[in-house]
């Protein structure tokens, strides 16, 4: 699951992720999956403006796609490796703050 934009703002509440603005060029990839049996069954990808995500107990409760969203969703099986990412993207695990205060080093 992916989510790109040109800004990024999130909203905490007691340390925990509430809400996260995506203003322009927004697009997300997400991996749709069973509810029940939790097997996927394919990888929607989306290009709107801009996407408002609200999150639950620390997970992606809601997404809202604001102004003009455009939708694609490809049947799991037929996922090919390069479509699996948004274009641009860069894995950089290194580079996650490992604790709080890494957030606000200079």
């Amino acid at each position: 699951n992916q989510i790109k934009g040109k800004s990024m703002t999130a909203y905490f509440t007691e340390n925990k992720m509430r809400r996260m603005n995506i203003k322009g060029n927004g697009q997300s990839i997400f991996i749709v999956t069973d509810e029940e049996t939790k097997d996927k069954i394919g990888l929607n990808y989306t290009e709107c403006t801009d996407l408002i995500l609200y999150f639950k107990d620390n997970k992606l409760d809601i997404v809202n796609y604001e102004i003009k969203p455009n939708s694609i969703t490809t049947p799991y099986e037929d996922v090919k490796e390069k479509d699996r990412y948004l274009k641009g993207f860069l894995w950089r695990g290194a580079e996650q703050p490992k604790n709080k205060a890494a957030i606000f080093s200079e």
